[in-house]
């Protein structure tokens, strides 16, 4: 017998596997912490467009700004006063930017946990999720995605979460980042 080759498609990003990715998902969708299921875990439609990930998440034009309360827009995740710079190396850190630049597509072809993909424009009073491409960090022991409530024009909320692997496709949810709301 032959040996099989398996194909594992790469539709999202040409680093990590579409599998890594869904199975994340599912179980993050599945398994989120008690308040954050109030807010994301309803069984909300997901909006078709991914949660844009920003090359400032992960570059800081200007250190000498780089202080919490003079943030713009709160995205710079690698900043002293967040700690993540202490949490990841630079090989994560640089890993993180490599999937980012490698993002092949920016819309969800499948549901997500029962949620259902709309594609469709934002409407006026939508009740609708949003959800980044999650980044791996090198070892794949940390995720980090960026997740969007939107509940109508001049209503919305979001911020950037970060797991951990603890088990076979099973994660710890460990922080959020850089909350916003309109």
């Amino acid at each position: 017998m032959g040996v099989m080759n398996i194909v594992t498609a790469q539709t999202y990003s040409s680093i990590i596997s579409d599998k890594e990715i869904y199975d994340f998902m599912e179980w993050m969708v599945d398994n989120d912490k008690k308040s954050e299921k109030e807010i994301f875990g309803k069984n909300r439609d997901l909006l078709v467009k991914t949660a844009p990930w920003d090359t400032a998440n992960f570059i800081s034009e200007n250190k000498a700004l780089d202080i919490q309360y003079f943030e713009q827009d709160n995205k710079y995740l690698f900043k002293r006063s967040e700690g993540l710079d202490t949490l990841f190396t630079d090989a994560d850190k640089k890993f993180l930017l490599d999937q980012y630049n490698s993002i092949q597509s920016s819309v969800w072809t499948k549901n997500i946990g029962g949620k259902k993909i709309q594609k469709r424009e934002l409407k006026e009073n939508d009740e609708i999720n949003m959800y980044s491409i999650p980044l791996f960090t090198k070892d794949k022991e940390f995720v980090i995605i960026y997740k969007i409530f939107y509940c109508g024009y001049e209503c919305a909320y979001g911020k950037y979460y970060l797991y951990k692997l603890i088990g076979d496709n099973k994660w710890k949810f460990v922080l959020t980042l850089n909350p916003w709301s309109t």
